[in-house]
Protein backbone atom coordinates (compact mmCIF):
# COMPACT_ATOMS: atom_id res chain seq x y z
CA UNK A 1 0.00 0.00 0.00
CA UNK A 2 2.33 2.09 0.64
CA UNK A 3 5.24 1.56 -0.61
CA UNK A 4 6.82 -0.47 2.12
CA UNK A 5 5.39 -3.89 1.23
CA UNK A 6 8.08 -5.10 -0.67
CA UNK A 7 10.24 -4.59 2.32
CA UNK A 8 11.58 -7.20 3.95
CA UNK A 9 14.17 -10.22 4.57
CA UNK A 10 17.15 -10.04 5.68
CA UNK A 11 21.37 -10.95 4.67
CA UNK A 12 21.10 -15.41 4.45
CA UNK A 13 22.04 -17.25 7.89
CA UNK A 14 25.94 -18.07 7.90
CA UNK A 15 24.36 -21.53 9.13
CA UNK A 16 24.76 -23.95 5.97
CA UNK A 17 21.37 -25.96 7.57
CA UNK A 18 19.30 -22.70 7.35
CA UNK A 19 17.63 -22.02 4.39
CA UNK A 20 19.30 -18.90 2.76
CA UNK A 21 17.12 -15.62 2.34
CA UNK A 22 15.15 -15.05 -0.70
CA UNK A 23 16.93 -12.22 -2.48
CA UNK A 24 14.78 -8.94 -2.00
CA UNK A 25 12.58 -7.49 -4.40
CA UNK A 26 12.90 -3.84 -5.70
CA UNK A 27 10.33 -2.16 -4.84
CA UNK A 28 8.84 -0.86 -8.10
CA UNK A 29 8.14 -3.04 -11.17
CA UNK A 30 11.48 -3.69 -13.01
CA UNK A 31 12.28 -2.80 -16.49
CA UNK A 32 8.95 -4.25 -18.79
CA UNK A 33 7.36 -5.86 -15.69
CA UNK A 34 3.47 -5.63 -16.00
CA UNK A 35 1.80 -5.55 -12.72
CA UNK A 36 -2.07 -6.17 -11.92
CA UNK A 37 -3.63 -5.56 -8.74
CA UNK A 38 -6.93 -6.00 -7.94
CA UNK A 39 -8.11 -3.40 -5.89
CA UNK A 40 -11.72 -2.99 -3.25
CA UNK A 41 -12.90 -1.69 -0.52
CA UNK A 42 -16.12 -2.07 1.24
CA UNK A 43 -17.69 0.89 3.25
CA UNK A 44 -20.74 2.35 4.72
CA UNK A 45 -19.80 5.50 3.38
CA UNK A 46 -18.59 7.01 -0.05
CA UNK A 47 -15.40 6.37 -0.69
CA UNK A 48 -12.75 8.77 -0.98
CA UNK A 49 -9.96 9.17 -2.71
CA UNK A 50 -11.17 7.95 -5.66
CA UNK A 51 -12.96 7.28 -5.34
CA UNK A 52 -10.71 6.74 -5.87
CA UNK A 53 -10.31 4.34 -3.36
CA UNK A 54 -7.67 7.26 -2.68
CA UNK A 55 -4.48 6.39 -4.64
CA UNK A 56 -3.30 3.89 -6.89
CA UNK A 57 -1.04 2.70 -4.21
CA UNK A 58 -3.91 1.35 -2.57
CA UNK A 59 -4.69 -2.12 -3.64
CA UNK A 60 -7.95 -4.48 -2.31
CA UNK A 61 -9.97 -7.49 -3.61
CA UNK A 62 -13.56 -7.27 -2.55
CA UNK A 63 -14.41 -8.41 0.91
CA UNK A 64 -17.72 -8.68 2.16
CA UNK A 65 -18.34 -6.87 5.50
CA UNK A 66 -21.34 -4.95 7.07
CA UNK A 67 -20.42 -1.68 9.01
CA UNK A 68 -22.43 0.19 11.17
CA UNK A 69 -23.06 4.07 10.34
CA UNK A 70 -23.37 7.52 12.61
CA UNK A 71 -24.77 10.57 11.69
CA UNK A 72 -21.68 13.05 11.06
CA UNK A 73 -22.42 14.50 15.12
CA UNK A 74 -21.62 11.15 16.47
CA UNK A 75 -25.48 10.37 17.96
CA UNK A 76 -26.06 6.86 18.65
CA UNK A 77 -26.53 4.75 15.17
CA UNK A 78 -30.99 3.93 15.27
CA UNK A 79 -32.25 1.62 12.89
CA UNK A 80 -35.79 3.32 12.88
CA UNK A 81 -34.66 6.72 11.51
CA UNK A 82 -31.11 5.91 9.74
CA UNK A 83 -29.94 6.49 6.53
CA UNK A 84 -28.07 2.64 6.00
CA UNK A 85 -25.12 3.54 3.39
CA UNK A 86 -23.01 0.87 1.33
CA UNK A 87 -20.67 1.48 -0.97
CA UNK A 88 -18.48 -1.59 -2.68
CA UNK A 89 -15.68 -1.13 -5.11
CA UNK A 90 -13.68 -3.13 -7.07
CA UNK A 91 -10.48 -1.77 -8.70
CA UNK A 92 -8.61 -3.13 -11.57
CA UNK A 93 -5.40 -1.68 -11.80
CA UNK A 94 -2.63 -2.67 -14.43
CA UNK A 95 0.47 -0.69 -13.99
CA UNK A 96 3.29 -1.18 -16.75
CA UNK A 97 7.00 -0.08 -15.93
CA UNK A 98 9.41 1.37 -18.75
CA UNK A 99 12.40 1.41 -16.18
CA UNK A 100 13.26 0.66 -12.32
CA UNK A 101 11.90 4.42 -11.52
CA UNK A 102 9.19 5.06 -14.30
CA UNK A 103 6.12 3.74 -14.70
CA UNK A 104 2.42 3.87 -15.57
CA UNK A 105 -0.82 2.56 -13.86
CA UNK A 106 -4.70 2.53 -15.42
CA UNK A 107 -7.22 1.83 -13.20
CA UNK A 108 -10.68 0.83 -13.38
CA UNK A 109 -13.12 0.51 -10.98
CA UNK A 110 -16.20 -1.36 -10.21
CA UNK A 111 -18.54 -0.01 -8.28
CA UNK A 112 -22.18 -1.12 -6.31
CA UNK A 113 -23.77 0.67 -3.60
CA UNK A 114 -27.13 1.10 -2.12
CA UNK A 115 -29.10 3.85 0.60
CA UNK A 116 -31.67 2.09 2.58
CA UNK A 117 -33.75 5.01 4.24
CA UNK A 118 -37.35 6.49 4.89
CA UNK A 119 -36.32 9.75 3.95
CA UNK A 120 -36.26 9.25 0.16
CA UNK A 121 -39.32 7.40 -0.02
CA UNK A 122 -42.92 7.75 1.80
CA UNK A 123 -41.07 9.27 4.72
CA UNK A 124 -43.67 7.73 7.28
CA UNK A 125 -40.98 5.95 9.71
CA UNK A 126 -42.35 2.66 8.95
CA UNK A 127 -41.84 1.71 5.07
CA UNK A 128 -38.28 1.35 4.45
CA UNK A 129 -36.64 0.84 0.59
CA UNK A 130 -33.48 0.44 -0.79
CA UNK A 131 -32.33 2.18 -4.16
CA UNK A 132 -29.07 0.91 -5.95
CA UNK A 133 -26.76 1.78 -7.85
CA UNK A 134 -23.58 -0.37 -10.25
CA UNK A 135 -21.68 0.05 -12.84
CA UNK A 136 -18.10 1.17 -14.16
CA UNK A 137 -16.52 4.13 -11.98
CA UNK A 138 -14.22 7.11 -13.18
CA UNK A 139 -11.10 5.58 -15.19
CA UNK A 140 -7.97 6.82 -13.77
CA UNK A 141 -4.65 7.36 -15.59
CA UNK A 142 -1.64 7.99 -13.78
CA UNK A 143 1.90 8.50 -14.22
CA UNK A 144 4.65 7.37 -11.41
CA UNK A 145 8.28 8.04 -10.57
CA UNK A 146 11.11 6.99 -8.10
CA UNK A 147 12.85 10.20 -7.08
CA UNK A 148 15.46 7.71 -6.64
CA UNK A 149 16.81 4.41 -8.53
CA UNK A 150 15.04 1.42 -6.32
CA UNK A 151 17.88 -0.66 -6.71
CA UNK A 152 20.38 1.37 -4.80
CA UNK A 153 18.20 2.34 -2.61
CA UNK A 154 16.55 0.17 -0.46
CA UNK A 155 15.66 1.93 2.97
CA UNK A 156 14.09 4.97 2.08
CA UNK A 157 12.89 6.21 -1.68
CA UNK A 158 9.92 8.73 -2.52
CA UNK A 159 7.38 8.11 -5.37
CA UNK A 160 5.28 10.86 -7.24
CA UNK A 161 2.66 10.50 -9.52
CA UNK A 162 0.28 12.58 -11.87
CA UNK A 163 -2.61 11.81 -13.72
CA UNK A 164 -5.95 11.98 -14.48
CA UNK A 165 -9.50 11.06 -13.26
CA UNK A 166 -11.76 10.54 -16.59
CA UNK A 167 -15.62 11.16 -16.19
CA UNK A 168 -16.16 7.66 -17.42
CA UNK A 169 -18.66 6.51 -14.74
CA UNK A 170 -22.62 7.06 -14.78
CA UNK A 171 -23.06 10.40 -13.05
CA UNK A 172 -26.85 9.86 -13.18
CA UNK A 173 -27.82 7.01 -11.88
CA UNK A 174 -31.46 6.51 -11.23
CA UNK A 175 -33.25 3.79 -9.12
CA UNK A 176 -37.00 3.99 -7.94
CA UNK A 177 -38.49 6.01 -5.05
CA UNK A 178 -41.40 5.29 -2.84
CA UNK A 179 -42.97 8.11 -3.04
CA UNK A 180 -46.47 8.85 -1.62
CA UNK A 181 -48.22 9.59 -4.88
CA UNK A 182 -46.76 6.73 -6.23
CA UNK A 183 -43.44 5.09 -7.79
CA UNK A 184 -40.76 7.76 -9.16
CA UNK A 185 -37.56 7.05 -10.91
CA UNK A 186 -34.94 9.56 -9.78
CA UNK A 187 -31.45 10.21 -9.16
CA UNK A 188 -30.23 8.12 -6.38
CA UNK A 189 -27.86 9.68 -3.59
CA UNK A 190 -24.77 11.46 -4.44
CA UNK A 191 -22.71 8.91 -2.22
CA UNK A 192 -23.50 5.82 -4.44
CA UNK A 193 -23.50 7.59 -8.12
CA UNK A 194 -20.77 5.83 -9.75
CA UNK A 195 -19.49 8.84 -11.24
CA UNK A 196 -19.31 12.45 -10.92
CA UNK A 197 -19.04 13.65 -14.60
CA UNK A 198 -16.20 15.96 -14.02
CA UNK A 199 -11.88 15.40 -15.73
CA UNK A 200 -9.71 15.81 -12.32
CA UNK A 201 -6.60 15.43 -11.75
CA UNK A 202 -4.77 13.13 -9.31
CA UNK A 203 -1.67 14.18 -7.04
CA UNK A 204 -0.23 11.30 -5.19
CA UNK A 205 2.96 10.56 -2.78
CA UNK A 206 4.45 8.14 -1.09
CA UNK A 207 7.93 7.77 1.03
CA UNK A 208 9.49 5.26 3.55
CA UNK A 209 12.12 5.28 5.54
CA UNK A 210 13.88 2.26 7.13
CA UNK A 211 14.37 2.93 11.17
CA UNK A 212 15.81 -0.34 12.18
CA UNK A 213 16.73 -3.53 10.80
CA UNK A 214 12.92 -4.43 10.49
CA UNK A 215 10.42 -1.15 10.90
CA UNK A 216 9.86 0.88 8.17
CA UNK A 217 8.18 4.50 8.22
CA UNK A 218 6.16 5.01 5.92
CA UNK A 219 4.20 8.41 4.90
CA UNK A 220 1.30 8.86 1.81
CA UNK A 221 -0.89 11.67 0.64
CA UNK A 222 -3.59 11.75 -2.41
CA UNK A 223 -5.28 14.74 -3.45
CA UNK A 224 -8.32 14.74 -6.18
CA UNK A 225 -8.65 18.16 -8.04
CA UNK A 226 -12.09 18.54 -9.45
CA UNK A 227 -12.66 21.78 -11.20
CA UNK A 228 -16.21 21.18 -12.07
CA UNK A 229 -18.30 23.00 -10.07
CA UNK A 230 -22.13 20.84 -10.35
CA UNK A 231 -22.70 17.22 -11.85
CA UNK A 232 -25.64 19.44 -13.57
CA UNK A 233 -27.32 15.74 -14.62
CA UNK A 234 -28.17 14.33 -11.27
CA UNK A 235 -30.15 16.66 -8.14
CA UNK A 236 -30.52 15.96 -4.76
CA UNK A 237 -33.06 13.14 -3.97
CA UNK A 238 -34.97 15.08 -1.54
CA UNK A 239 -35.42 19.07 -1.41
CA UNK A 240 -32.45 20.28 0.35
CA UNK A 241 -33.32 24.04 1.88
CA UNK A 242 -36.54 23.93 -0.21
CA UNK A 243 -35.63 23.13 -3.63
CA UNK A 244 -33.90 19.91 -5.15
CA UNK A 245 -30.22 20.83 -5.56
CA UNK A 246 -27.76 19.79 -8.31
CA UNK A 247 -24.63 17.71 -7.21
CA UNK A 248 -21.11 18.76 -6.75
CA UNK A 249 -18.46 17.72 -8.32
CA UNK A 250 -16.20 18.01 -4.59
CA UNK A 251 -12.36 17.23 -4.57
CA UNK A 252 -11.49 14.54 -2.43
CA UNK A 253 -8.36 13.92 -0.23
CA UNK A 254 -6.61 11.00 1.56
CA UNK A 255 -3.25 11.03 4.25
CA UNK A 256 -1.45 7.83 5.83
CA UNK A 257 1.53 7.72 8.01
CA UNK A 258 2.49 4.94 10.06
CA UNK A 259 5.31 2.37 10.49
CA UNK A 260 5.53 -1.47 9.16
CA UNK A 261 7.40 -4.34 11.16
CA UNK A 262 8.72 -7.44 9.07
CA UNK A 263 7.79 -10.21 11.81
CA UNK A 264 8.82 -12.89 9.67
CA UNK A 265 11.14 -11.61 6.93
CA UNK A 266 12.22 -15.20 5.86
CA UNK A 267 8.35 -15.82 5.21
CA UNK A 268 7.78 -12.67 3.69
CA UNK A 269 5.25 -11.57 6.96
CA UNK A 270 4.68 -8.16 8.01
CA UNK A 271 2.44 -6.06 9.62
CA UNK A 272 1.35 -1.90 10.12
CA UNK A 273 -0.19 0.55 11.98
CA UNK A 274 -0.95 3.62 11.16
CA UNK A 275 -3.18 6.95 10.65
CA UNK A 276 -5.42 7.58 7.96
CA UNK A 277 -7.16 10.37 7.10
CA UNK A 278 -10.03 10.48 4.68
CA UNK A 279 -12.08 13.58 3.74
CA UNK A 280 -14.05 15.96 1.42
CA UNK A 281 -13.37 19.61 1.68
CA UNK A 282 -16.33 22.08 1.71
CA UNK A 283 -14.37 24.56 -1.12
CA UNK A 284 -12.67 22.98 -3.70
CA UNK A 285 -8.81 24.31 -4.91
CA UNK A 286 -9.86 25.20 -8.73
CA UNK A 287 -13.73 26.09 -9.63
CA UNK A 288 -16.62 26.41 -7.90
CA UNK A 289 -18.10 24.90 -5.11
CA UNK A 290 -21.89 25.06 -5.21
CA UNK A 291 -23.80 22.25 -5.70
CA UNK A 292 -24.72 19.57 -2.60
CA UNK A 293 -22.11 17.97 -1.23
CA UNK A 294 -21.28 15.96 2.05
CA UNK A 295 -18.42 17.80 3.01
CA UNK A 296 -16.21 16.65 5.76
CA UNK A 297 -13.34 14.25 7.37
CA UNK A 298 -12.93 11.24 9.12
CA UNK A 299 -9.92 9.66 11.34
CA UNK A 300 -8.51 6.41 11.20
CA UNK A 301 -6.81 4.00 13.31
CA UNK A 302 -5.36 1.52 10.36
CA UNK A 303 -3.95 -1.77 11.12
CA UNK A 304 -2.57 -4.32 8.48
CA UNK A 305 -0.94 -7.04 7.78
CA UNK A 306 0.80 -8.20 4.40
CA UNK A 307 2.36 -11.29 2.83
CA UNK A 308 4.53 -11.43 -0.06
CA UNK A 309 4.99 -15.00 -2.39
CA UNK A 310 7.35 -15.17 -4.84
CA UNK A 311 5.34 -13.15 -7.69
CA UNK A 312 1.98 -12.52 -5.52
CA UNK A 313 1.64 -9.86 -2.74
CA UNK A 314 -1.51 -10.39 -0.17
CA UNK A 315 -2.77 -7.87 2.54
CA UNK A 316 -5.41 -7.12 4.95
CA UNK A 317 -5.94 -3.53 6.22
CA UNK A 318 -8.63 -2.46 8.91
CA UNK A 319 -9.12 1.09 9.08
CA UNK A 320 -11.23 1.95 12.33
CA UNK A 321 -12.73 5.26 12.72
CA UNK A 322 -11.74 7.30 15.75
CA UNK A 323 -12.93 10.68 15.04
CA UNK A 324 -15.48 12.12 12.86
CA UNK A 325 -16.28 15.82 11.89
CA UNK A 326 -19.25 16.48 9.13
CA UNK A 327 -18.62 19.89 8.10
CA UNK A 328 -21.18 22.69 6.81
CA UNK A 329 -21.10 22.66 2.76
CA UNK A 330 -21.98 26.00 0.82
CA UNK A 331 -26.02 25.78 1.33
CA UNK A 332 -25.28 25.22 4.96
CA UNK A 333 -23.51 28.64 5.29
CA UNK A 334 -26.30 30.55 3.22
CA UNK A 335 -29.14 29.25 5.49
CA UNK A 336 -27.56 28.72 8.63
CA UNK A 337 -28.26 25.19 9.13
CA UNK A 338 -26.07 22.22 9.57
CA UNK A 339 -26.86 19.04 7.31
CA UNK A 340 -26.58 15.58 8.02
CA UNK A 341 -24.62 12.42 7.10
CA UNK A 342 -22.46 9.29 8.10
CA UNK A 343 -19.29 7.84 8.05
CA UNK A 344 -17.64 4.50 8.20
CA UNK A 345 -17.14 3.02 11.46
CA UNK A 346 -14.74 1.01 9.73
CA UNK A 347 -13.43 -0.20 6.41
CA UNK A 348 -12.29 -3.29 4.95
CA UNK A 349 -9.40 -3.35 2.30
CA UNK A 350 -8.02 -6.79 1.37
CA UNK A 351 -6.07 -7.04 -1.70
CA UNK A 352 -4.41 -8.90 -4.31
CA UNK A 353 -1.28 -8.28 -6.14
CA UNK A 354 0.51 -9.93 -9.03
CA UNK A 355 3.32 -9.61 -10.89
CA UNK A 356 4.22 -10.64 -14.44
Amino acid sequence: MSGISDVGGGNSSPKPARKPCKRRRPLGPVDDEIVFEFVGQVTNFAATPSAPLGTSKQYGYLTTVRGIDNVFSGSPHNETTAVLTFFNSFDMQATYAFTRRYSVSVTAPIVHGSVSSFRDHENDGIHRHTMTAAGVGDLRVVGNVWLFDPKQHHEGNISLSLGIKTPSGNSDARDTAYRPTGPAVIPVDIAIQPGDSGWGTVLEGVAFRKVSSRMYGYAAGFYLFNPREKNTRAVTTVPVYGQYRPLSVPDQYLRRVGLNYAVAPRKGLSVSLGGRVDGIPVRDVFGGSDGFRRPGMAVYLEPGVTLLHKANTFSVFVPVATYRNRERNTYDYEFGGHGPGAFANFVVIASVTRRF
